[in-house]
């Protein structure tokens, strides 16, 4: 009894353990290439300076090459019906109708 009961706790250790250590899942978007450029060229852009560099409230920024292998787990912004017909943080009047 006293064998099953070790074992038991072993298990219990390491799927405790196993579950800290898995990932979370990374987000895909049902978006096609077409609708994301249509969002990005929404006119709520920044400056640019050509080597996909800018800047956003004095704080200068470089874009990635490459996205490739790049995972990243944060928390969004959300605008809800109070918001709609409002600027937002860039300056564009939300529409919660549309992808604003």
């Amino acid at each position: 009894m006293r064998i099953i009961s070790q074992k038991s706790l072993v298990l219990s250790i390491l799927v405790i353990i196993s579950s800290c250590s898995t990932q979370p899942p990374v987000f895909k978007s049902d978006l096609s290439k077409k609708e994301v450029i249509k969002i990005l060229n929404d006119g709520c852009t920044y400056e640019r300076d050509g080597k996909e560099r800018y800047v956003v409230k004095g704080k200068r920024y470089r874009t990635l090459a490459s996205s490739k292998d790049y995972k990243k787990r944060g928390i969004a912004s959300w605008y809800g019906p109070k918001f709609d017909g409002k600027q937002t943080a860039c300056g564009e009047i939300y529409d919660m109708y549309k992808y604003t």
